[in-house]
């Protein structure tokens, strides 16, 4: 044993060992370093949600102000924003985020009714729609695009408070406030639902039918092709582009991608080639 110990090897093994401890402790001192620095920026807002979850998760897909679209039942045009997108080996998660400081009256299902003082100190009471009733279309809209992937599972949904000072009249695990969301998300990731492949083509699905939302949006906006999305959701040129750059038959097939399950994931990687062969362009000017 003696012999063992004071051989080389074990030298070695602990020089590794050491250099893998520093590259962690590196590592999870660099992290802490990105988040202290998002919440200097503290501000009641989704963009601040976003920013903290992408220093705190940076091998998630973690998307904003993603546009949802899909013609449903007797041709009903269904359509929303979600305010973030998480999507993870633990799941698929739509946050909706609701800003300012006061009282929730916050049901699960149901109308909610705000109470905040206005700049005169006067209580106001305010009716909005309830988060989590709001996004079930959408939900169930994704769930229908990763059962094209052969990903059978539930899209969550969670609704974080981002103001400093706010009361809840129900609290429950799915009603966050910002302090709370880091370790509701690291909890819902070790449940790890999706393996590794199932995780990159969860990715793939999702991101193409956003990009195809925001480029369908985008030109009926500004005149069939005025504009053109790049690969960051939020940003735009001017550069022009051709209006019947995308196919027709396509667009009306992926009006209707998510009623077709066996078809949404192939139609899909149709989707991102079309708009990336309008991207490529717009990118070598």
């Amino acid at each position: 044993m003696l012999e063992f110990m004071l051989s080389p090897w074990i030298f070695y093994f602990l020089m590794i060992l050491g250099m893998i401890l520093t590259v962690l402790l590196i590592v999870k001192a660099t992290k802490l370093f990105i988040t202290s620095h998002v919440w200097e920026k503290y501000n009641d807002d989704s963009v601040f949600a976003y920013d903290l979850l992408c220093a705190e998760f940076p091998d998630a897909c973690i998307l904003k102000d993603v546009p949802v679209s899909s013609t449903g039942a007797k041709n009903v045009q269904i359509s929303q924003s979600i305010d973030i997108l998480y999507v993870s080996r633990g799941g698929v998660i739509i946050i909706s985020v609701v800003n300012g400081t006061g009282a929730f009256d916050n049901p699960k299902t149901g109308t909610w009714r705000y109470r905040y003082p206005d700049a005169n100190g006067k209580p106001v009471t305010l009716n909005i729609p309830n988060p989590f009733d709001v996004t079930i279309p959408a939900a169930n809209i994704l769930e229908g695009l990763l059962a094209g992937e052969k990903i059978f599972l539930d899209v969550n949904r969670v609704v974080v408070f981002t103001g400093s000072k706010i009361g809840l009249t129900n609290k429950y695990p799915e009603a966050l406030s910002i302090n709370e969301l880091t370790a509701y998300i690291r909890a819902f990731d070790m449940r790890a639902v999706m393996n590794g492949p199932q995780f990159r083509s969860a990715t793939t699905t999702i991101t193409a039918f956003a990009q195809y939302n925001q480029h369908k949006n985008l030109t009926a906006r500004h005149n069939l092709g005025s504009q053109t999305v790049s690969k960051d959701f939020g940003e735009t040129d001017s550069n022009p582009t051709n209006a019947d750059a995308l196919n027709p038959e396509l667009i009306n097939k992926a009006a209707t991608a998510t009623d077709d399950n066996d078809e949404a994931a192939a139609l899909l990687r149709e989707i991102q080639i079309e708009i990336d062969k309008e991207i490529k362009p717009s990118e070598n000017n």
